[in-house]
């Protein structure tokens, strides 16, 4: 405040709501004859600004989002090659092998982990056909059941 505030007998003042800043406040006073010093004295205030207000704070947040987008992008990106890199061997692996579409389909189910039940369900075709294909599918790759089929695709993705 630009002006003097008059407190009579009260030896208190509350400025609530200040904004963070550099303030001095001045005081006068008198005795108990009534004589003022008209010099008076003062005294330096500074409020500062809560954490959350500060420029340092903004920034740390800025890199933080900046930070979490570029590696959410990267990761997004690595999966993506990763992905790409994989369906290219799955083609080539199918190719190699002499691998039917439908055994396509039914391989890459199998590599996701679904049961024969799942595989049956997702390609609408009956037990008896989903075993058969599974079954050229071990003998195409001279495996005995999946596990051995499914390290036996990782190592070639691996390799590759």
């Amino acid at each position: 405040d630009d002006h003097w505030i008059h407190l009579g007998d009260k030896r208190e003042i509350n400025f609530s709501q200040l904004p963070p800043g550099k303030y001095q406040l001045r005081v006068k006073g008198s005795n108990n004859d009534g004589i003022w010093n008209e010099q008076g004295t003062s005294i330096k205030i500074i409020i500062t600004p809560p954490f959350w207000s500060t420029w340092w704070f903004r920034v740390i947040i800025l890199l933080l989002i900046i930070s979490t987008v570029y590696y959410w992008h990267q990761s997004r990106m690595k999966r993506l090659t990763l992905q790409l890199k994989t369906e290219k061997e799955m083609e080539r692996i199918a190719y190699k092998y002499n691998i039917s579409t439908r055994e396509q389909e039914i391989l890459n189910l199998i590599m996701k982990g679904k049961s024969n039940k799942e595989i049956e369900t997702a390609l609408f075709i009956s037990m008896p056909t989903v075993k058969s294909h599974i079954s050229n599918i071990y003998k195409k790759f001279s495996v005995k059941n999946r596990l051995e089929l499914i390290r036996f695709i990782q190592q070639s993705i691996r390799a590759k």
